[in-house]
């Protein structure tokens, strides 16, 4: 009798264990979608910031192109234009690593074309003064785009966390099935005589 009372004791010590393993992942899932989800709240602000600023640069370079006063210092302007308004472009993409990378180059690309307009519109106080506005939000897109890249890493990490764990409290759960079963039949041994009314 004291070992069959032991064993279901230990039985269910072990099941009442395992489903209070299975509790806590399940809590560290709740957990871990709730940063899912900031982050991606993060991410959809990103990238608004990064089309308000692309926005304000492109119509600081509409204001150079309208000062320009030859086409000496109006093409590069124009040249600088399309380089910012290329930005916009990789937003079409559903995949963010995507988008991301292709905004990368074409910043890049928009600073050197914005030196450029620089260079060239140094005759005009105004139109360089406007063109060194654009590349001021350019610098933001820049720093944006980088906040993007980080978010968006530390988003992967964290999906990656919600799969593994999700598997974890799967193969948990189950486990604590198994033990919870071996606990009922050390109970029926302790107590093999059913009562029936």
């Amino acid at each position: 009798m004291d070992a069959r009372f032991n064993l279901y004791a230990r039985r269910s010590e072990e099941s009442h264990t395992a489903y209070a393993n299975t509790a806590l992942a399940c809590q560290q899932l709740v957990e871990l979608h709730e940063q899912s989800l900031n982050l991606a709240q993060n991410l959809i602000l990103l990238n608004t910031e990064i089309r308000r600023s692309t926005t304000a640069a492109l119509e600081n370079m509409k204001l150079a192109m309208e000062l320009a006063a030859d086409d000496e210092m109006f093409q590069p302007v124009e040249n600088a234009w399309y380089a910012i308004y290329a930005i916009y472009d990789p937003q079409q993409f559903n995949n963010l690593q995507h988008q991301i990378a292709i905004q990368q180059i074409s910043v890049e690309h928009a600073e050197d074309f914005i030196d450029d307009a620089i260079r060239a519109s140094l005759r005009n106080k105004n139109v360089a003064r406007t063109v060194r506005t654009a590349g001021k939000f350019i610098q933001e897109v820049i720093q944006r785009n980088e906040d993007l890249a980080n978010c968006l890493e530390e988003s992967i990490q964290i999906n990656d966390q919600i799969t593994n764990l999700r598997e974890l409290i799967n193969e948990s759960n189950a486990k604590a099935n198994q033990i919870e079963a071996l606990a009922d039949e050390a109970f029926q041994a302790l107590f093999p005589i059913s009562i029936k009314f």
